[in-house]
């Protein structure tokens, strides 16, 4: 895991690093294939630690009844529009 994060930040060190940041959100690195061994850089995505929890588990059978409130997807927002590009 260590050698997808030096991948991603040699290529982008202006994106948001540590967990949490100083606004106090947590961020990670995503493997866009679910290969944890393929650290090519177009296989790697930035995202904060809400968004890689929903991606990972909105279609369990335990989130068939949850829904997420207007409130969590404008935090998730937020903290996207926080990533200096």
């Amino acid at each position: 895991m260590e050698e997808a994060h030096e991948v991603y930040y040699t290529a982008y060190p202006n994106h948001p690093r540590g967990s949490p940041d100083e606004n106090g959100t947590r961020w990670c690195i995503h493997h866009i294939d679910g290969d944890h061994y393929n650290n090519v850089l177009s296989n790697l995505k930035l995202m904060t630690m809400a968004e890689h929890y929903i991606h990972h588990n909105i279609n369990k059978p335990y989130f068939k009844n949850f829904s997420f409130t207007e409130e969590t997807f404008e935090k998730i927002r937020k903290d996207r529009e926080t990533i200096p590009i």
